[in-house]
């Protein structure tokens, strides 16, 4: 890691996990890389890269919360505004939806408004389905 302002430099790690320093900057950037989406019409090659990003830390071994929420917002904000785009996040989610444990394995790692535990994939797919349900 460099030293630089927007990098992560382990001598200016002061306070906190590393951990947890990490998955606040992944999701600030998931946060901004939303709202710029909003605003601004990208590439569909950059598109197709922002999908396989929020998707693949959709289902790391042992997700952040933070970050999981920070990467469905963001590819549901996708999925709600670029048709063109939801068979290619409904395929990247198929792919990797294998990977997830099922039954009493699976992890109920994504906690909701509610104070109910549901897993991300669960959140994932509601949040698709409201995004293209709304205006």
């Amino acid at each position: 890691f460099a030293g630089g302002s927007g990098n992560i430099c382990l001598a200016n790690v002061v306070g906190g996990s590393l951990r947890q320093q990490v998955a606040q900057r992944c999701s600030s950037v998931l946060i901004r890389m939303h709202a710029y989406t909003s605003r601004v019409r990208l590439a569909d090659h950059q598109i197709h890269h922002l999908i396989f990003l929020c998707v693949q830390v959709l289902f790391l071994g042992d997700p952040v919360p933070q970050v999981s929420l920070a990467a469905i917002d963001l590819v549901s904000n996708i999925f709600g505004r670029f048709e063109d785009f939801r068979s290619s996040i409904i395929q990247e989610c198929m792919a990797m939806v294998v990977k997830v444990p099922i039954g009493r394995k699976a992890k109920r790692d994504t906690l909701l408004f509610d104070g109910m535990r549901y897993s991300t994939f669960s959140v994932l797919i509601l949040k698709l389905l409201q995004s293209c349900c709304t205006p």
